[in-house]
Parts: C-alpha cells; structure tokens; sequence
C-alpha cells in the first residue's frame, strides 16, 4: 500500500485507502498499533479541510474496532465541530 493515501485531498478515496489499510493492519498487532496511533493524531485535526482527514480516521478505528477511541473524542467535541 502506498503512502500517498495521507496526501489524498478527495474524501471518499482518503477514506477508503485509510479503512483498507485498517483491514490490512487489524490482523497483525505490529502494524495496528502505529496505524491507531496515527489516526488518534489525525482524527484531532482542525481547520478548512481537516473535516476529510477526521472523517477518514474514524472510519479507520471503527473499522479496526477502536470504538473507544471514537467514543472518546466524539465526547471531547462540541455539537457545532461534529458537523
């Protein structure tokens, strides 16, 4: 997988390269710890066009099943930011 998919600016394939990595990583812990770590970072992006990149990092977790995670920072946001 490339590492490009970062760099995607086009929601809908940002968010479907970030859950096919998640697919790919929740089957070996090596690969799932740094894949979770990245998207807690990007799923607390703000700003114009950040809404893409936290989009995408809750489909990641919820993929790999970190409803925790999700949990945890949708509590942290306010009604006006989860737009």
């Amino acid at each position: 997988m490339t590492e490009g998919i970062w760099a995607e600016e086009k929601g809908e394939i940002r968010s479907a390269g970030v859950v096919a990595r998640c697919a790919v990583a929740s089957q070996s812990p090596e690969l799932k710890e740094p894949l979770v770590t990245k998207l807690r970072e990007e799923i607390k992006s703000f700003g114009t066009y950040f809404h893409i990149r936290r989009r995408a990092a809750f489909a990641g977790l919820l993929q790999m099943g970190e409803y925790d995670i999700c949990v945890e920072e949708i509590a942290k946001e306010t009604p006006r930011s989860l737009h």
